[in-house]
């Protein structure tokens, strides 16, 4: 931790309300852990004005505080197109604007974390049933290779995998499950705020708990602003 740095958390954006409510909960919770440095949220889509805008108008905030750098921390949990072009580029038009006035630091996405399995086990509800199938339900990616990380995670929280965006789907996954006489189903959602896709994904869940009402299936919650993540990004920036 260094007071001259100033932290800006950068998430997705939806035109949910709840999930800029929940960023913003992030940062003020970083803010405190952190003893009160400047920290700040901008999202990449949905938002008034473009990222590298918003890194602009954070820098000009942070300058006139006396911070000398301004570290840029995605909240993402893969490192799709949005980490890997999309932000990048981004900070290099707030760069070109901003000159040598102040350093703009790009750290490690959230999910590239070695210890997102244990955060997202500490989410699980089914520890105390040994006999619950989990599902590890992610976005997913048409990348080459772009689900390594999630099938790598579903490995460790002995879980099979689920794509909202990409095959094999919620539906198809859980059916196949039942089908083995699987009695309990945890899906643990690999979403870090909610929003649109997480309210979709809770109200799939219902429909396939009236389609399957002798199995028990479980929904855990986006990770969010829990005391686990704040300090997670705590002690990695």
């Amino acid at each position: 931790m260094n007071l001259s740095i100033a932290y800006l958390l950068v998430f997705h954006g939806s035109r949910y309300a709840a999930s800029a409510i929940a960023a913003s909960h992030c940062a003020k919770l970083l803010t405190a852990r952190l003893a009160n440095p400047l920290v700040t949220t901008a999202s990449l889509e949905f938002a008034a004005c473009p990222l590298h805008q918003s890194i602009i108008d954070f820098a000009q905030v942070a300058i006139a505080d006396g911070y000398r750098t301004i570290r840029i921390l995605p909240l993402f949990l893969s490192q799709g197109v949005h980490v890997r072009k999309d932000i990048p580029t981004e900070i290099d038009q707030a760069r070109q604007k901003l000159g040598t006035t102040i350093d703009l630091e790009l750290a490690p996405y959230l999910g590239g974390h070695p210890e997102m399995a244990s955060l997202l086990a500490q989410q699980s509800v089914s520890i105390s049933s040994p006999t619950a199938q989990r599902i590890l339900l992610a976005h997913g990616s048409r990348l080459p290779g772009g689900n390594q990380p999630y099938e790598s995670l579903a490995r460790q929280l002995k879980a099979i995998n689920a794509y909202w965006s990409v095959p094999p789907d919620l539906a198809k996954t859980v059916s196949h499950l039942v089908s083995e006489n699987t009695n309990t189903i945890e899906i643990i959602l690999y979403f870090l705020f909610p929003g649109r896709i997480t309210q979709a994904i809770a109200n799939q869940v219902k429909q396939l708990q009236t389609e399957f009402p002798q199995v028990e299936l479980m929904l855990t919650q986006p990770l969010a602003a829990t005391p686990e993540i704040i300090e997670h990004l705590a002690l990695n920036i």
